[in-house]
């Protein structure tokens, strides 16, 4: 499709969006391609993991290494960086990606603790897979040698055959191992992000090709992106936003953007939250949660806060201290070991004292840990998990897909004494939002499992790291002599609302790309 005919002579644009559209709300991905004269150059920005009941679309890509002269990434998230050393996967004739990824310093640290732990689960289910397979051979092995022995027919040889194809099927489905994500991490650099806005520096990736990367409060180290082609005196910018951060932050500062009349043709655009306004503020889900923790502790009930093991966990740690400072007394552990490496980076980022993304009013020491206990190794989190009385539980993950919540699940939902309490955005059908939605005493299926609801379940909204409208409005508004703005990463009925509000007030074409859709754009 066809989007401009802007003159750039030998310039020519084309972006195609691989992820994060058709109301699929994970997998982010863009390619952009820039041809100049005979020199092609395709830049990347973002490419996450598909996530949830998604998680099958992982295996459906065919990008290669080889086809990326360059990656970008806006933030550590993994539906935005998960799927990167995909690339790094040596498959056939395929050559690995060599290029570099370029992000924010902060991106750099919390993205490597990220893909090796996906990385970990990745080679975790193949094991888990393939010794079940194992085990049927080794059945059906002993069963065909004591037939032979015995002189009766053996067993069929092609059963044999089967359990070693499907044992060489499902290695070749891991998505990739912890060499490739050490591959992809070896590759970051770290680059200047522009606290002050206004700077002008861009970071030169290739001939007539540079980046800007300003920050965006969604999380520690998130950007957006100023990719910009110049030809001749001319130059045409595609914005990529990122995840827009929510201005009611337990962490973060309210970013304002100054208005960019130079830069700015063309702006991707998350929209998660669409056009809706937060059903809670941050103060009342605060409320809600002292309330809530204040009566747990009352009732000897246990408290169980399944969070985003990068941001959420840093931000519930904070104000669990600040409730603690309030005189109010908890027995708080931490049981998410990526919760507590990603903690460490957001220590060291804080008390470096010049983020271009804390809120140094929040506190001075917000991160304090020595009034948690950390629980270390698995043995001793399923030891945890059975713990009743007041305790309060930090864990993974808030969308109830996997991590350790599963066994909490497992120990706390049929019991009347349970409280579960989901900070921020839950999409539809995952399964903490199809606990959330259970009746009191009805039977509710997680992840195979069938449960009578008995527990007590909270969904505290006002903890969305994503951004509402004006936030939206506050990023579009920074650019205005936009052309066009896409829509994507986002449910079908808000990013629909979405466009035909923006539609009212805008100039531009909004548009929300199809998955795979290609477009020319110069």
């Amino acid at each position: 499709m066809d989007i401009f005919k802007t003159d750039g002579g030998e310039v020519r644009i084309s972006m195609s969006f691989l992820g994060a559209n058709d109301g699929i709300v994970t997998g982010s991905g863009t390619l952009v391609k820039v041809t100049r004269g005979e020199d092609v150059r395709n830049i990347l920005v973002d490419y996450g993991y598909f996530q949830g009941e998604d998680e099958e679309l992982n295996y459906d890509r065919t990008l290669q290494g080889d086809d990326i002269d360059c990656i970008l990434l806006t933030h550590a998230h993994l539906d935005h960086c998960g799927a990167i050393p995909t690339l790094f996967k040596p498959i056939g004739d395929n050559v690995p990606y060599s290029g570099k990824i370029y992000a924010s310093q902060e991106t750099c640290a919390e993205a490597a603790h990220i893909l090796m732990d996906a990385a970990y689960i990745n080679e975790k289910k193949t094991l888990i897979f393939s010794n079940e397979i194992k085990k049927v051979k080794n059945e059906i092995t002993k069963k065909h040698l004591k037939a032979e022995k015995e002189g009766s027919k053996p067993q069929n040889i092609a059963s044999l055959d089967s359990c070693m194809g499907a044992i060489e099927e499902q290695e070749q489905r891991c998505l990739y191992t912890s060499i490739e994500a050490q591959e992809a991490i070896r590759s970051f650099e770290p680059v200047k992000v522009h606290a002050r806005i206004e700077d002008n520096d861009f970071i030169p990736l290739f001939e007539g090709i540079d980046a800007r990367f300003i920050p965006n409060s969604h999380i520690n180290g998130a950007t957006m992106v100023e990719l910009v082609v110049r030809y001749g005196e001319k130059h045409f910018t595609i914005v990529f936003s990122g995840d827009i951060g929510n201005s009611m932050s337990l962490l973060y500062r309210n970013i304002q953007y100054p208005i960019e009349p130079e830069y700015g043709d063309i702006l991707v655009l998350e929209s998660l939250h669409g056009t809706s306004e937060p059903i809670e503020t941050l103060d009342e889900s605060i409320r809600i949660l002292w309330k809530t923790l204040k009566k747990a502790i009352k009732k000897r009930k246990t408290v169980i806060i399944p969070v985003f093991a990068l941001d959420r966990s840093a931000g519930f740690i904070s104000l669990l201290n600040k409730i603690m400072d309030s005189g109010l007394w908890l027995n708080c552990y931490i049981d998410s070991p990526l919760a507590e490496k990603e903690l460490m980076t957001y220590i060291g980022s804080y008390n470096d004292g010049d983020s271009a993304w804390f809120n140094y009013k929040v506190d001075k020491y917000p991160f304090r840990l020595d009034r948690f206990k950390i629980i270390e190794n698995y043995a001793s989190h399923m030891i945890a998990a059975k713990y009743h009385g007041a305790n309060i539980f930090l864990t993974s993950s808030c969308m109830g897909y996997g991590g350790r919540v599963l066994d909490y699940f497992e120990q706390h939902i049929q019991d009347d004494d349970s409280i579960f309490i989901f900070p921020g955005f839950l999409p539809d059908k995952c399964p903490s939002k199809i606990l959330h939605e259970a009746q009191h005493g009805s039977m509710v299926e997680l992840n195979g499992r069938r449960y009578i609801k008995h527990c007590e379940t909270i969904w505290l909204h006002g903890f969305s790291s994503h951004g509402y409208y004006e936030d939206k409005l506050n990023v579009i508004d920074r650019y205005p002599n936009l052309q066009t703005i896409f829509l994507n990463h986002g449910e079908d009925d808000s990013i629909e609302h979405l466009q035909k509000k923006l539609k009212k007030f805008y100039s531009a074409d909004i548009i929300i790309p199809q998955m795979g859709e290609e477009f020319r754009i110069i």
